[in-house]
């Protein structure tokens, strides 16, 4: 799903949008699952602001809803994991305890968007490091918030 800005007007608290996807297909959207893992990159700090502002003007629809994290950056993403954590519980989402943080280097990036591939030797350490442990860990967790 392409998150656009959505906008409200502060006199009639309508959307406003450039995007394809309205507020009411995003609404749609979410609802038709029961569970989310978010992946995410680290920027500034925190989650890039298009997943912010669809996390905001679709706050509804995310609650009670389980979610996982996973994100990554150049030293994983943690910052933007911790604060995605503390949004979703302000949404009143059930973030599960497992969050999984993948170290990205540059050339990682740019291997990645010339050729579509991941150097071997930073998904090797990726599993060395438990990352898919980690993920699949948070995968049963949103499960099993959903039994």
């Amino acid at each position: 799903m392409s998150l656009a800005f959505l906008r409200t007007s502060p006199k009639t608290t309508r959307f406003h949008t450039t995007s394809t996807i309205t507020p009411r297909h995003g609404r749609k959207k979410i609802r038709q699952y029961q569970g989310f893992i978010f992946v995410t990159p680290q920027y500034n700090w925190s989650v890039p602001a298009g997943l912010k502002n669809a996390l905001d003007y679709l706050c509804h629809e995310w609650t009670d809803k389980p979610g996982a994290i996973v994100s990554y950056g150049g030293h994983g993403g943690d910052k933007a994991a911790a604060h995605l954590r503390d949004i979703m519980n302000g949404l009143r989402m059930k973030p599960v305890s497992m969050d999984a943080n993948l170290r990205i280097t540059k050339s990682l990036v740019e291997t990645f968007f010339e050729d579509g591939t991941l150097e071997d030797e930073m998904v090797r350490q990726w599993r060395e490091e438990g990352v898919e442990q980690r993920i699949q860990q948070g995968l049963e967790e949103v499960v099993k918030e959903l039994q």
